[in-house]
């Protein structure tokens, strides 16, 4: 009798940490899933401090996408050298708007596929003549967490559909 109460109790405790685990799982997911939609709407409203603010301290943002054309990629190792790439960009853009199309969240990675619509205004070297121009382009976008913000992240962006439609319009 000493043993099944043992057993019992053994039991229950585990089906308890395997609860407690899941809503764990449940829980850092749901934090890292309201991270990157932070990102992503201070990134739509041109909030460079609310975009920084969802990163960790040690960041590393890296955009493969120009090593498709033999270029190296941007890589930015510091939330000030991110911002003093973006904060220009932001200039130019009228409107950015990101749908996001589908994501995936695995340990500490989140994977989102998306598409970004973006009205930009300015002169462009190859197309001068244009004052605004209208893009769209898709993505991929990695993320790595650490401490329940953004750690790592590699983007992957069509920019050659976006390189088209300007020369295009």
């Amino acid at each position: 009798m000493k043993h099944i109460i043992g057993f019992f109790v053994w039991a229950m405790m585990g089906s308890m940490i395997s609860v407690s685990a899941e809503t764990s799982k449940k829980d850092q997911y749901a934090q890292m899933k309201r991270v990157v939609e932070n990102y992503y709407m201070a990134h739509q409203s041109h909030n460079v401090d609310e975009m920084l603010a969802q990163y960790h301290e040690d960041i590393l943002i890296r955009d493969d996408t120009f090593t498709a054309w033999g270029m190296p990629p941007l890589v930015f190792e510091s939330k000030k050298a991110f911002r003093d790439w973006y904060e220009p960009l932001t200039k130019g853009a009228k409107s950015v708007r990101v749908d996001i199309e589908g994501y995936f969240l695995a340990g500490r990675i989140a994977v989102y596929r998306g598409t970004t619509y973006t009205v930009t205004y300015g002169k462009f070297a190859n197309r001068p003549e244009l004052d605004t121009v209208k893009i769209d382009y898709p993505f991929v976008t990695v993320f790595e967490f650490k401490d329940g913000l953004i750690y790592r992240q590699t983007d992957y962006t069509d920019y050659e559909s976006a390189i088209d439609q300007i020369n295009n319009q």
